[in-house]
């Protein structure tokens, strides 16, 4: 199953986005079948992932309501280079629950897995 995590590593001069399914552990990363994509800042499809995901974390820490976690995140986001903070026009190469369409029109792809599952939307 891909449970797909995210990390992100910051230096003055570019910031690296990993998107996928290994923990930060030796298991994780030595032992299991994991998969891994990688966003650099400076190439157009990593300022726009890394933009996105900046996005998509900034409103998820807005809607956890914990004021250390937010300046936490404050701080970070001063560190990642400008071009990779600023959403183009370009679409993002992934999606997240926000951009995503609604569930009633993946729901039911999932068939017969989601077979028992409905759309309250």
């Amino acid at each position: 199953m891909f449970h797909p995590k995210t990390y992100l590593a910051v230096t003055p001069n570019r910031a690296t986005l990993l998107v996928g399914s290994g923990n930060l552990s030796t298991s994780g990363l030595d032992d299991g079948y994991e998969v891994f994509t990688t966003f650099r800042s400076g190439l157009p499809v990593g300022d726009a992932a890394i933009a996105a995901w900046t996005a998509w974390m900034r409103r998820l820490v807005e809607l956890a309501g914990d004021l250390a976690l937010a300046k936490r995140f404050r701080d970070l986001e001063t560190r990642i280079p400008d071009r990779a903070t600023s959403l183009s026009s370009a679409p993002p190469p992934y999606c997240t629950i926000w951009t995503a369409p609604s569930q009633s029109s993946w729901l039911p792809q999932l068939s017969p897995v989601g077979a028992g599952l409905t759309s309250s939307s």
